[in-house]
């Protein structure tokens, strides 16, 4: 049996606890596989694009940004306490920084998940899209621009983005569940239904 996520493989862990030795888990949208209690691998983001994507993500995101590593995800200590709630949702394992600059020698990074600025107005049920849907597509562009082909950039949802190391795709992660499990694997997710 096999479960794609796109949570930490930490708390993967925790909502498998009981069966957990017996699956092969795919989190962080594929950077990190584990199967039957061996880690198989994690594509750690390159150094040089974390701190290039995050000087662009940074400016623009007014910290609902969270990085996460293999041994927890990290938020900045000045977000606010809803946005520190609803990220405890998806990341058992959460701490708050004073910055996320260091984070890359404290942890292996990988992958970078920051809200839109509209995004950030839609979880404060403060809908005012019109003015902000344009700085969106700047932020992407200036991403795209500055890191190419050195980065995979995933919409989490409508108006999230997920940067990781450019090995990192769904695509690889299914094949390679799909490779790792028999004809019969089921892939599951918690919260997402059929990968």
């Amino acid at each position: 049996m096999c479960c794609c996520q796109w949570q930490s493989i930490i708390s993967i862990n925790i909502i498998f606890s009981d069966i957990a030795e017996e699956l092969t888990f795919a989190s962080e949208n594929g950077a990190y596989l584990k199967s039957q209690g061996k880690v198989l691998f994690v594509v750690e983001m390159p150094h040089y694009v974390f701190e290039k994507a995050l000087a662009i993500l940074v400016a623009d995101y007014q910290g609902e940004g969270i990085i996460c590593g293999k041994k927890s995800a990290y938020i900045l200590e000045t977000a606010p306490e809803t946005f520190y709630n609803y990220t405890y949702q998806y990341y058992y394992r959460l701490a708050r920084v004073p910055g996320f600059s260091t984070m890359f020698e404290q942890d292996t990074i990988v992958k970078m998940a920051f809200n839109s600025p509209e995004q950030m107005q839609i979880n404060r049920q403060k809908i005012d899209r019109q003015s902000q849907n344009s700085r969106s597509i700047f932020v992407l562009i200036a991403l795209i621009f500055e890191l190419g082909n050195q980065i995979n950039i995933e919409f989490a949802h409508i108006k999230a983005v997920d940067v990781f190391a450019r090995e990192v795709n769904h695509i690889t992660m299914r094949n390679t569940l799909l490779t790792l499990g028999s004809q019969q694997a089921e892939i599951i997710s918690p919260d997402h239904g059929a990968c």
